[in-house]
């Protein structure tokens, strides 16, 4: 419970590693506790998500590890689902992610994390607009998660590649604002600012977004 209350708290990211040691300890106490595999991966699977992993492969490997014991003894937990369809997009197996996280909502229709990051896969299958209606669900379902900032970040994603620029600036800006120290919501709203002409406050944002995630300033670096 601890862990679930620092995963929803503020403070995002070190509180999603408090987190995680939260879970480690609960299942030191109870190895075969579902609750706290499943808590675990849920949090993995979003820090390699945002670019915050330091072992991707390493931490990949746990997250299936875990779900996979979550899954033989619970097949039809909606977040297990959920969990494993972000895994799949995260690895850009994007038909396969597609497919779980129709379970996840199918299973719990109201699962905003899942509606959300099944709107993201349909982006990365360049179907923008068809992404619009499950990003804008998505927080309509839960307005006050700790990560809507992500949501709306997706939202002005979309628009910027349907070429909306305004529309984009101003969900970037309420994703910075939501998440400021989310590297990407930066670069992306960089790019929007500098298609609209407004330099100034693009180079701005690239600063800013390369105090928070220096490597991306080489994208050979960054491949890595």
């Amino acid at each position: 419970m601890r862990a679930w209350a620092l995963f929803y708290g503020p403070g995002f990211p070190e509180n999603q590693k408090e987190a995680v040691r939260e879970f480690e300890r609960a299942l030191e106490i109870d190895p075969g506790s579902i609750d706290a595999k499943l808590g675990i991966a849920r949090i993995m699977v979003g820090i390699i998500g945002d670019g915050l992993s330091s072992d991707v492969q390493g931490d990949q490997a746990r997250v299936e590890q875990l779900l996979g014991e979550v899954l033989e003894r619970d097949p039809n937990r909606p977040l297990a689902h959920a969990v494993k369809g972000h895994q799949r997009k995260n690895q850009s197996r994007i038909p396969e992610a597609q497919a779980k996280l129709e379970a996840a909502i199918a299973l719990d229709r109201n699962d905003a994390w899942a509606v959300r990051t099944f709107g993201q896969t349909l982006m990365l299958s360049g179907r923008p607009e068809a992404a619009i209606p499950y990003l804008e669900k998505a927080i309509r379902l839960n307005p006050r998660e700790h990560s809507v900032g992500n949501a709306y970040g997706l939202l002005g994603r979309a628009h910027l590649f349907l070429g909306h620029t305004n529309q984009a600036i101003a969900f970037l800006r309420r994703a910075r604002t939501e998440l400021p120290r989310n590297w990407s919501h930066h670069g992306f709203l960089a790019g929007a600012l500098g298609l609209k002409g407004d330099i100034d406050e693009a180079h701005a944002e690239i600063a800013e977004m390369l105090k928070l995630k220096p490597e991306v300033n080489s994208v050979a670096r960054w491949g890595k």
